[in-house]
């Protein structure tokens, strides 16, 4: 019965060939369209679930980073008392990280606020997450950040340079 179904579907796309191919294409297109969505969606809805306080986090977004105006957390914070917390982030596209003679060039840094910690989960190696981000010019990079700048040695209290934009900070 079902080889019979498939050659009568055979015959009729054989026969009307450009009706067959726009339905099936159309339908190609309605698929793609679909998954497409469906995963632009669930990638929105997990952005924040790794982090135990994933359900009171918000984020708000100047165009398509993660970046927001310097003053924008200090007037939000006033102006809603609902605001427990927040932080402010800042993307860095280049920036030229100096240490030991050595020069690394990296992309996508991004500075925050020293609340970060407070807001987001992560799992430090080595360091305490209280006094983390207190003194100014901390820096928080992966393991293999750290290996790749530090070899075997401890990064903690580990002093490096970083230029961005041709500005030394």
């Amino acid at each position: 019965m079902i080889r019979n179904y498939i050659l009568v579907a055979i015959r009729n796309i054989r026969k009307n060939k450009v009706y067959s191919l726009l339905n099936i294409s159309g339908l190609a297109v309605g698929f793609a369209a679909f998954t497409m969505i469906g995963m632009y969606v669930s990638f929105e809805m997990s952005y924040e679930n790794g982090h135990e306080k994933a359900d009171r986090i918000y984020g708000i977004v100047q165009s398509s980073s993660a970046s927001s105006p310097p003053a924008m957390v200090p007037m939000l914070s006033e102006t809603f008392p609902e605001i427990k917390s927040a932080v402010r982030l800042f993307n860095a596209d280049k920036m030229v990280i100096e240490y030991n003679e050595k020069k690394f060039i990296e992309k996508d840094w991004v500075w925050a606020d020293n609340t970060f910690l407070n807001i987001f989960t992560l799992r430090l190696i080595s360091g305490n997450p209280e006094t983390a981000m207190l003194k100014p010019n901390s820096v928080l990079i992966s393991e293999s950040m750290a290996m790749k700048y530090f070899d075997k040695d401890d990064p903690v209290n580990k002093v490096f340079n970083c230029v961005l934009d041709n500005v030394r900070i």
